[in-house]
């Protein structure tokens, strides 16, 4: 009898980034779409004269590959502040970024904990940072929203 397979939830993943990241509880990821220019043009008639047309894929769209990461703040943890600092100097020091890229991973986890799905990405260094927001009258959970930008995103598994 062969086992059903299983659909994975959107909710038990993990981020791993080299050197930065191992354990950090992230609320969410998200990644822009990676895409490839698609032209199609007529490549001539058949012996019937109907028109013969081929769409090839050719470059890559060469936009900056985004990763959206929201975290949860905990009491003292700056890891990701930390790497943001060395690649962007916020406070207009020397920057580090070209030392700093990181190569990481993204896994999405079975019912059980193992890894079903892991997805790559390779040169990446933090664009953007939005500090947590309080409001006296919410019930949410303190966050802090990155943008990462990577030179390479591959599923892997």
């Amino acid at each position: 009898m062969t086992q059903a397979k299983e659909f994975l939830t959107s909710f038990s993943f993990y981020l791993q980034i080299d050197g930065v990241v191992d354990n950090l509880p992230i609320k969410s990821f998200s990644t822009a779409q990676v895409e490839t220019e698609v032209p199609s043009q007529i490549m001539g008639t058949s012996k019937q004269g109907k028109a013969v047309l081929q769409a090839t894929p050719t470059v890559i769209n060469s936009n900056p590959i985004e990763l959206t990461v929201i975290t949860m703040i905990m009491d003292g943890d700056k890891q990701f502040f930390e790497w943001f600092k060395k690649c962007i100097a916020p406070d207009g020091g020397s920057r580090q970024v070209m030392t700093e890229r990181k190569s990481g991973s993204v896994f999405a986890l079975k019912q059980e904990g193992t890894i079903s799905y892991q997805c790559d990405f390779k040169n990446a260094f933090p664009k953007s940072y939005q500090p947590a927001e309080f409001d006296a009258s919410s019930g949410e959970m303190a966050t802090e929203q990155w943008t990462i930008v990577c030179e390479s995103l591959l599923r892997t598994k």
